[in-house]
């Protein structure tokens, strides 16, 4: 796992989000096997740091965090979201893939209020 420089590490983790990075970092094995072209790591680009919209679980004990999808190939990261969905979604995940196609193309990823 890659961290974007400024990626700001919560200095209070909620625990249950080394799960979601375990899901991610095997999530990412698994769709960048065949792909040449893809970095062979997950680049984390926010977590505890940037702009995010009000009641953003960024900041809240690092509950939400955002991961580089741009570099995969067509359908690379709707198949992430589904293997990170299929591996940690029951824990009270939310896996959404945003600005799809665009410059902040990511994966964001956040244990919700369902989860306590």
């Amino acid at each position: 796992m890659r961290y974007k420089v400024g990626v700001k590490v919560p200095v209070d983790l909620d625990p249950r989000m080394w799960l979601v990075l375990d899901a991610i970092e095997w999530a990412w094995g698994i769709i960048t096997q065949d792909d040449e072209d893809a970095p062979t790591e997950a680049t984390i680009t926010s977590w505890a740091d940037g702009t995010h919209m009000a009641g953003s679980y960024h900041k809240d004990h690092g509950r939400a965090v955002d991961v580089r999808t741009k570099s995969l190939r067509l359908g690379g990261a709707a198949a992430l979201k589904s293997e990170v969905t299929r591996r940690v979604g029951h824990l009270g995940v939310d896996v959404a893939l945003e600005d799809l196609g665009g410059e902040n193309e990511h994966l964001h990823v956040e244990l919700d209020r369902r989860a306590d």
